[in-house]
């Protein structure tokens, strides 16, 4: 098993909701990946697949994941960036809540997130795409992969050093090609 600085590559899924043969397929069109995070809602998809590519997993259950043995949340150290990991639900944020009651359920995320000592925090539930920086916090939800999604399919890579953070969101826009949706980079400041 690889060593947390061993990982530079990372894909991020959420609310797959089954569609195992969706993640299989990305990441064999992708490239390399050192690990795979799933934030819930289809964790096991994440982990069949992990298992089927041979690389490292690391999951949380969302409240469509019943019986499923993982944390609802969990912290993650990789490279000296600590990342703060759940599906959501916890807050109760939706896509079709006003911004106003949505935003103020990312802040009560980031300052879960700021109470572990994370500067990243990476969640799904909502089926919605974001990558960006509130305060201190560096926000991810990488959207979903869900078959019946009148959206197309999107995850979220993550390049990791111990001096660099990139995080790409990417959107399918064929049967195998991908677009970038966004792009954020953060420096890791000296401790």
């Amino acid at each position: 098993m690889k060593t947390k600085s061993d990982i530079k590559r990372v894909a991020v899924f959420s609310d797959t909701h089954g569609n195992r043969k969706e993640i299989y397929k990305t990441i064999s069109h992708m490239g390399h990946f050192d690990l795979i995070i799933h934030l819930g809602d289809g964790v096991a998809d994440g982990n069949n697949a992990a298992e089927e590519i041979g690389i490292q997993f690391c999951g949380i259950k969302g409240n469509e994941d019943h019986g499923m043995d993982y944390p609802i949340s969990r912290v993650l150290n990789i490279n000296r960036w600590v990342f703060f990991i759940l599906h959501g639900n916890q807050t109760e944020i939706n896509p079709y809540q006003m911004k106003s009651e949505y935003d103020r359920h990312i802040k009560d995320m980031c300052d879960m997130a700021k109470r572990e000592n994370a500067g990243v925090l990476l969640f799904g539930h909502t089926h919605k795409s974001m990558l960006e920086k509130r305060d201190d916090t560096i926000i991810c939800n990488p959207g979903d992969q869900y078959a019946g999604s009148a959206s197309p399919p999107t995850f979220a890579v993550m390049n990791i050093s111990d001096r660099k953070l990139e995080i790409s969101l990417m959107e399918r826009t064929g049967d195998e090609e991908w677009n970038q949706l966004s792009f954020f980079a953060a420096d890791h400041t000296p401790d």
